[in-house]
């Protein structure tokens, strides 16, 4: 009788074992995907802070400088491998740790194309000279859009008389 307790008792012991290692089976598949989860949105959480300050700084530029000439001395300046384009079209690339790089080495692209979206001085009473740009930010990868950013800027021309 007393090996009958035993038994019974062994068995109730290895199901509160066997549902105990289930739970914890179960809870830490549900932190795995959790831990997953955020470091996938804290990655793509940098790729897009990266996007908009790039993508902020070459608006600056175009939108400060007075003329195309300046536009591009200073993408020369700051961005020595931003024109392997033909100018007004420009593309800068970077590595999957942001730092510039080649085309062949790349994960993430910045682009624009300036177009001059002016009317003819002669015949218009506004004497400014309008380009527009629209800067996008993408992941070669997955070829998906980061970011993007549509600019208009007027250079002031000389009134011809």
């Amino acid at each position: 009788m007393s090996q009958q307790k035993q038994v019974k008792s062994s068995s109730i012991f290895l199901l509160e074992l066997i549902l105990a290692i289930l739970f914890f089976s179960v809870a830490s598949a549900v932190c795995v995907q959790i831990f997953v989860k955020a470091h996938t949105m804290s990655e793509s959480s940098q790729a897009l802070n990266f996007a908009v300050s790039e993508c902020s700084g070459i608006a600056e530029i175009l939108t400060t400088a007075d003329d195309l000439e300046e536009i591009k001395k200073r993408l020369e300046i700051l961005y020595p491998m931003a024109l392997q384009t033909t100018f007004p079209e420009v593309a800068l690339y970077y590595d999957g740790n942001f730092e510039s790089c080649t085309q062949s080495q790349a994960s993430f692209q910045l682009a624009f194309t300036l177009q001059d979206i002016s009317q003819d001085v002669s015949s218009n009473a506004d004497p400014f000279r309008t380009i527009e740009a629209q800067i996008s930010f993408e992941n070669l990868t997955t070829h998906e859009q980061i970011y993007a950013l549509d600019i208009k800027h007027h250079f002031p021309q000389e009134v011809q008389r």
